[in-house]
């Protein structure tokens, strides 16, 4: 086998391994926005708590809580004295942000005035 024809191999192994780069680099991308909506998710759930036990909005308090976030991409629920925040990751592909949302929930307990 020839020089050129063995250079021409190795470019061609080259271009067909690259789709395989990149998808492995979307899927460890997408693994570490999930790991970071799910720490956002607790931070912005102890922030919407804090807020229900103080009277205020636990939406805003919750959006304000996570910096940079594009709207529609939490969710706070308030369900008597639990509050549940859920957030997509962002993705390039809105059904894989879809399906890796990720949820943290917290329960409000108010003290009971002394008398």
């Amino acid at each position: 086998m020839s020089a050129s024809a063995s250079d021409g191999q190795a470019s061609i192994e080259l271009l067909g391994s690259v789709p395989v780069v990149l998808l492995a680099a979307l899927c460890l991308f997408q693994l570490l926005a999930a790991g970071y909506a799910l720490v956002m998710a607790d931070n912005a759930v102890h922030a919407a708590a804090v807020a229900v036990a103080n009277g205020h909005d636990p939406e805003k308090a919750a959006e304000d809580a996570v910096p940079g976030l594009r709207p529609g991409k939490i969710i706070v629920v308030q369900n008597g004295e639990e509050v549940k925040v859920t957030l997509r990751p962002p993705s390039p592909i809105k059904a894989i942000s879809r399906k890796l949302s990720v949820s943290s929930s917290a329960v409000i307990r108010r003290s009971e005035a002394v008398p």
